[in-house]
């Protein structure tokens, strides 16, 4: 391919990829009208059809690894593997004919919350395992092999979501029409399967949950909660220190945890009170009357990640946390 082959290419899937993020979806918006949860068990009534841009094909993503063994058993590539000192029990959820393990890991010690969400965010997992083995608390994680997102399969047809935008019915039917599977036959079984994580979560008023993420340098930084910017609707303020890596940041709804992260020198993002329905955690936690923190860091800053979560939870716990 020569040169002007393949910029014609870049400008061609650039423009789509514009498309598919902005385009406007009939009856469904942004912005948080109703404040309902899937909890509330409405159910959607989309007709016959799909709807949406594009529609996945048939058989196996590449490069993926999938599970493959018999309805009922775990792979050995999806155990749970807790760190000594903490155990792990697992369950299996069945999206079609695709299977996703959610493991929850515990340490005897009570402690906070911890939600690994993403399969692909593997610094974040381990550094929430490091935490509740010396500090207590308890880790839910979803495992499946597929990535960032999970899969619903029938008849060897794979349809994809975000599973941080399955926690409200807005928020999961703008991710399937982003993927181009809005249907009956879709809603119904993943909107369950977001019922049954919550469920495992435990969400409630007043307590903390810490939901652990990953990011690659330039995709998603403190920079995109600006004002103006990608996420800048969902900040009511936002803390930037310019010695930090601008990929390690915090995204709290409480204010006493920001001006006390600010305080440490952290990047840090305040959530307004009633933040865009995009069907994140952290729009189910607010709207539960809970207190959510993101934990963000760059993949592979194991060490980071886990001095953030140390501070945090000083902070949660009322002990004095060590200086950034």
């Amino acid at each position: 391919m020569n040169s002007t082959s393949f910029c014609r290419t870049v400008t061609i899937w650039l423009f789509w990829g514009l498309v598919l993020t902005v385009a406007p979806i009939p009856g469904v918006s942004f912005a948080q009208e109703n404040g309902e949860s899937l909890s509330s068990g409405s159910a959607l009534a989309l007709g016959p059809g799909r709807s949406g841009p594009r529609r996945n094909r048939h058989g196996e993503p590449h490069g993926e690894a999938g599970p493959t063994g018999s309805p009922g058993q775990i792979d050995d590539l999806f155990l749970p593997h807790p760190l000594p000192g903490t155990t792990a029990s697992t369950t299996t959820l069945y999206l079609g004919e695709e299977r996703v393990w959610v493991h929850v890991h515990e340490s005897p010690t009570p402690g906070l919350t911890f939600v690994n969400i993403h399969d692909d965010e593997n610094t974040a997992l381990e550094a929430a395992k490091l935490y509740i083995r010396d500090h207590g608390g308890r880790l839910v994680e979803l495992r499946h092999g597929r990535g960032r997102t999970v899969v619903i399969r029938r008849n060897g047809v794979l349809d994809r979501f975000d599973p941080n935008r399955m926690f409200t019915e807005n928020g999961l039917r703008h991710s399937l029409y982003l993927f181009g599977t809005l249907s009956d036959e879709n809603y119904a079984p993943i909107a369950d399967f977001a019922r049954k994580v919550a469920g495992f979560i435990s969400i409630e008023k007043g307590k903390a949950i810490i939901s652990v993420h990953n990011n690659t340098p330039g995709k998603l930084t403190i920079h995109d909660f600006k004002p103006g910017q990608w996420y800048g609707r969902d900040s009511r303020e936002v803390f930037i220190n310019p010695a930090e890596d601008p990929d390690n940041f915090f995204f709290t709804n409480s204010p006493v945890l920001f001006r006390a992260l600010k305080t440490l020198r952290y990047n840090v993002v305040l959530m307004v009170p009633d933040p865009p329905d995009r069907g994140t955690l952290g729009n189910y936690v607010n709207n539960a009357g809970g207190i959510y923190v993101l934990v963000e860091a760059e993949h592979g800053h194991l060490s980071s990640q886990v001095r953030m979560l140390e501070n945090l939870g000083r902070l949660l716990g009322g002990d004095s946390p060590a200086g950034n």
